[in-house]
């Protein structure tokens, strides 16, 4: 792990399990601003409990605690399909379908800074009903303990190991 980098991303293999997470890191004081996600569009969903229209998405409704992310929509990244983002990841997608079409939802990770081999172990697992978290920090007291959470609460990057960390995201 990169001691230069604030930003650290990881994978669960559920919905529920990455709403734990978020529900956790929020639970001792990480603004919910700092936390992103990325998902397929065609995960199951808790039925909705919002009144957040944001949340509602073509095909989709996110709800409960992933619902109130900032930024949470739908997004269509070519070659890859649709997916769910909130947060940094959410920017930087939109970001990157501004220069042109993103190549596939490798290229986006590996645009947003995490490692080619991470990437494609994340899409896999992301096309397979896995949800992608990343935490941005502000400290490295920030960065120890969200990653010391992540692996509380059994994120599992694409190798089994633990939170791999990359460059800061673009602000919102």
């Amino acid at each position: 792990m990169a001691s230069r980098s604030n930003t650290i991303f990881d994978i669960y293999s559920s919905t529920s399990a990455a709403e734990k997470a978020v529900d956790d890191l929020v639970a001792t004081g990480l603004a919910s601003e700092h936390i992103s996600i990325l998902l397929s569009d065609t995960n199951t969903l808790r039925a909705p409990n919002t009144n957040n229209p944001a949340a509602q998405t073509s095909g989709s409704v996110i709800a409960g605690t992933l619902g109130f992310l900032e930024g949470i929509g739908a997004i269509e990244i070519a070659g890859s399909g649709r997916f769910i983002a909130a947060g940094t990841i959410m920017a930087a997608l939109k970001d990157a379908g501004r220069d042109g079409p993103t190549q596939d939802l490798i290229g986006a990770l590996i645009g947003m800074g995490i490692p080619e081999d991470d990437a494609a172990g994340y899409e896999v697992q992301i096309k397979e009903g896995g949800v992608l978290l990343s935490v941005n920090c502000e400290t490295a007291e920030e960065v120890m303990h969200a990653k010391r959470l992540l692996e509380q609460t059994h994120a599992h990057g694409p190798s089994g190991g633990s939170a791999a960390t990359g460059p800061p995201p673009p602000k919102l």
